[in-house]
């Protein structure tokens, strides 16, 4: 697919991000004055071009308000263009280190990690894993109200052919094995710690969770379930969209009970639809990195509502750490 007429009249201005082998670039078309974001990929071989045309063909399947668009692609000689929406947010990380306090309050963390849990259940039911979900492939608008999941270069349909990636991942199963849908959950759950305290490396503890954490139990206990380190007992999205937290977002006593009330078995409703999710504002976006995965499985998941302790305060472990990771394209 060669559409040059897309590409040629935008008139290109800063550079929002790069990876190793691409460049993302603020552009605005001239002839309707529309702000996108083009990522400009360097095809030094027939690999990396497979590779961007590979995230433009999935990216063209899926319509979330939480996830990024595709709209055109440019092939050339020498690059790969991608055109996508422009969203004028930063990176998740970037975002909460500029605050004052370098944290969100639990209320504005809840509403942002739902919005990234609906885009991962999103995907996962469609039987797609993104492979690399962090606080750097996650945009956030600057009154944190919004949220986009960006960089789907190594993102795969599970069941299809698909174009090897280098294996790189935020969290490798523990028994050496490829990253799945359970990898996602993880991140996500690293995202949510950036949130609540400023870091996004993880730890595990058998008693509670140290003192000094302001998050509520509920919080705690959803945290604890996506960075469960035995991937076997880590929550499902599905599980996660019906936990008292995620659902209510409450803190304080009333969080209390409906924990206790969830302990019990007690019935919860259902999560919101796809279509009530989607609803609302159009949401527009950019991409500013580009990292690696290793190569996905099959993500059939036997999920547990039993959480483990774990500590906000504590950050020694660097195993599962998304900053020490090697970038790819």
């Amino acid at each position: 697919m060669i559409l040059v007429a897309w590409v040629t009249p935008m008139m290109y201005h800063e550079c929002l991000g790069s990876g190793n082998f691409s460049f993302v670039y603020r552009a605005v078309h001239r002839s309707n004055n529309k702000q996108v974001a083009l990522k400009v990929v360097r095809t030094f071989d027939q690999e990396i071009a497979a590779l961007a045309k590979a995230e433009f063909s999935l990216l063209q399947r899926i319509q979330h308000p939480n996830i990024v668009r595709a709209l055109d692609l440019a092939v050339f000689p020498d690059r790969v263009v991608l055109t996508l929406s422009y969203f004028g947010g930063d990176q998740l990380g970037i975002a909460v280190r500029k605050l004052p306090g370098k944290k969100l309050s639990e209320t504005t963390a809840h509403g942002l990690f739902v919005a990234l849990l609906q885009a991962l259940h999103y995907l996962h039911q469609r039987q797609i894993v993104h492979r690399d979900v962090n606080s750097r492939n996650v945009l956030v608008s600057p009154d944190f109200t919004e949220l986009l999941l960006i960089d789907f270069n190594i993102a795969r349909h599970l069941g299809e052919d698909s174009v090897s990636s280098p294996v790189c991942g935020p969290c490798p199963s523990p028994s050496g094995g490829s990253p799945t849908a359970a990898t996602d959950v993880w991140g996500a759950g690293l995202c949510l710690r950036m949130m609540l305290v400023g870091k996004d490396r993880a730890t595990y503890q058998s008693g509670p969770p140290k003192a000094g954490s302001s998050a509520s139990e509920p919080c705690m206990a959803v945290l604890g379930q996506c960075l469960q380190t035995e991937v076997s007992l880590r929550a499902d999205t599905t599980t996660l969209l019906q936990t008292a937290w995620v659902l209510v977002g409450v803190t304080g006593e009333q969080a209390q009970k409906l924990f206790i009330d969830e302990g019990r078995n007690k019935a919860l409703p259902s999560p919101r639809t796809e279509a009530e999710a989607g609803a609302g504002s159009e949401r527009c976006f950019s991409e500013a990195t580009d990292s690696g995965s290793s190569t996905a499985t099959p993500f059939s998941r036997a999920a547990s509502n039993t959480s483990t302790a774990f500590s906000l305060t504590s950050c020694t472990s660097s195993a599962c750490d998304s900053s020490s990771r090697p970038r790819s394209p």
